[in-house]
C-alpha cells in the first residue's frame, strides 16, 4: 500500500499563513505524495514561498497562473495531478501528520473510493471537534452520504475528504462560482461505488473573518442559492431523504439571496428570486429550527414585503453596498 497521493493546495496573498500549511503536509508520516501548489497570481510573497520550498523537496511541483480563484486553481491541480488519491488542502489550513497514512489505509480496509474525515475549527481562542455524532467510523450508505452533505461535521466542503482520482475524470468545480464545493461534491458521490467515514479529526480549519465562509456579498448570496437550488433539485430527483438537511439550508440562502437582491431586475437574478420566493412560501412553516432571526426575514418578506426591502436596504446599506448600483455585473 503505496500509492502516489497527489496533494493540492490552491495558494492566493496567503503569505501569513502559507508555511503553516506546507510544513504540515511535509511531515505527512505517509511519505509517497505530491505536493502540487498552484498560484493564482498572488500580489504577496505567497510564490517567493512556494519557490522556495519547491527547491527544498522535489515532490512538490508550483504552477504559477493568473488570477481565475479558487475553483480554477483546483481544477488547474486536477489536470497535473497523477496521483491514485488526490487530497484539497486550504492554504490557511493545516492538516494532522496521520492524515493521508490513516485515510488510505481506511480506504483499502472499508474498498471505498471516498473517505470523509472529521474536522476542527480553529478560532482564535478555541478549538471546535466537528464530526457527526450519530455515526461512527466505516462504510456509509449513499443516500445517508448524501444527506450528510448538509451537517457542518461532514459537510460539501471539498477538503475533509480523500478521493480517489479517477473520480475527477469528467468532474469539475464550477469556474467564477463562490462556494463551488456544493455544486461539485454530491456529483462525486453519485460516481463513488462506496463512501466511508472516519470518526477521528485530521483537518485544521482556520475562522478567519475576511474568509469566503466568513464573509457575504451580493456575488456570493447569488452564487449560494443557485448552487443549492440545483443542489436540492439533484437530491430529489435522485435522493429524496437527502432533502431533510438540504431543504432547511435552501430556505436561509434563500432569504439572504432575497436580502441582496429584492431590488434587482437583472433577467436571470429575476428567475432566481422567483424561486426564492416561492421556496420561501412553500417550505417555511415546516421548519421550525431556523435562527428567530431568519423567521423574522421570512414573515416581513412574505406579509410585509415594504418592510422587507427597508430591511434589506438598511442591511445592505451597512456593508457598504449601494442598491441603487445592484444592477452591474456580477464579478466573474
Amino acid at each position: 500500500m503505496n500509492d502516489l497521493v497527489s496533494i493540492i493546495v490552491p495558494v492566493y496573498n496567503v503569505e501569513s499563513y502559507l508555511k503553516k500549511c506546507i510544513e504540515s503536509i511535509l511531515a505527512q508520516s505517509y511519505r509517497n505524495f505530491e505536493l502540487i501548489l498552484v498560484n493564482d497570481g498572488s500580489t504577496d510573497t505567497s510564490e517567493d514561498i512556494c519557490r522556495d520550498y519547491e527547491r527544498k523537496d522535489d515532490r512538490i511541483v508550483l504552477i504559477n497562473k493568473s488570477n481565475g480563484g479558487l475553483s480554477d486553481s483546483r481544477n488547474t491541480g486536477i489536470e497535473q495531478a497523477k496521483g491514485v488519491w488526490m487530497l484539497f488542502v486550504d492554504s490557511d489550513d493545516w492538516i494532522d501528520e496521520n492524515l493521508c497514512n490513516r485515510c488510505i489505509e481506511h480506504a483499502y480496509e472499508t474498498n471505498s473510493d471516498i473517505v470523509v474525515f472529521g474536522l476542527i475549527k480553529v478560532f482564535k481562542d478555541k478549538h471546535i471537534k466537528m464530526s457527526v455524532n450519530d455515526i461512527q467510523s466505516g462504510v456509509i450508505e449513499k443516500n445517508k452520504a448524501m444527506s450528510l452533505l448538509g451537517d457542518d461535521g461532514f459537510g460539501n466542503y471539498a477538503w475533509n475528504k480523500l478521493y480517489k482520482r479517477e473520480l475527477f475524470k469528467d468532474i469539475r468545480y464550477p469556474v467564477g462560482k463562490y462556494l463551488e464545493d456544493i455544486g461539485t461534491t454530491c456529483y462525486l458521490f453519485e460516481k463513488a461505488n462506496r463512501i466511508s467515514y472516519l470518526k477521528e479529526y485530521y483537518y485544521y480549519y482556520l475562522q478567519r473573518n475576511n474568509s469566503i465562509m466568513h464573509s457575504m456579498s451580493s456575488e456570493k448570496a447569488y452564487d449560494q442559492f443557485e448552487l443549492r437550488l440545483y443542489q436540492n433539485r439533484f437530491f430529489k430527483n435522485n435522493y429524496p431523504e437527502a432533502c431533510v438537511l438540504s431543504n432547511e439550508a435552501l430556505v436561509r440562502s434563500a432569504i439572504t439571496y432575497c436580502l441582496y437582491f429584492c431590488e434587482d431586475q437583472e433577467e436571470d437574478k429575476v428567475v432566481l428570486r422567483n424561486a426564492a420566493e416561492e421556496i420561501i412560501r412553500q417550505r417555511l412553516p415546516v421548519f421550525r429550527n431556523i435562527k428567530i432571526k431568519v423567521l423574522l426575514l421570512c414573515f416581513f418578506y412574505t406579509e410585509c414585503p415594504r418592510i422587507f426591502k427597508y430591511i434589506s436596504r438598511i442591511y445592505l446599506k451597512s456593508r457598504g453596498i449601494n442598491t441603487k448600483n445592484m444592477l452591474e455585473r456580477r464579478k466573474m
